[in-house]
């Protein structure tokens, strides 16, 4: 939800972080043992480019998607320096969404160079 920070409840952010974050690492807990007892697999996370570069009323969303993105890249090495080339783990940093997401709520203009999709092509 686009909103001011201060606009927010501790709700809504314990909800976004449990959504974003502490679901996904504790499925990726679950399933790196999985993959471990395999000897392979793939992990890969979709996160947004609001991790890199937020937007005004965007601090939430950008911090849980900030968090995601440099989970993977903290456990993908860890996974290297344990010697387990066969299990790897990446990120999808996803760009603007046309005709919904947060660029739509807030009105603003998607430019040509940053590119853009509408969430069926996602």
């Amino acid at each position: 939800q686009v909103r001011s920070f201060m606009d927010y409840e501790h709700e809504d952010i314990d909800r976004v972080f449990k959504v974003n974050v502490i679901t996904p690492l504790r499925v990726t807990h679950h399933m790196l043992q999985l993959m471990q007892k395999r000897s392979k697999g793939h992990v890969v996370f979709v996160s947004s480019l609001q991790a890199m570069y937020s937007h005004p009323y965007m601090s939430v969303y950008a911090s849980s998607k900030a968090a995601i993105t440099n989970f993977a890249k903290s456990v993908r090495g860890e996974l290297f320096h344990a010697g387990l080339s066969n299990m790897s783990m990446n990120v999808v940093n996803v760009g603007p969404i046309r005709e919904a997401g947060a660029y739509d709520a807030m009105n603003l203009t998607i430019h040509n160079w940053y590119g853009s999709s509408t969430p069926r092509e996602v």
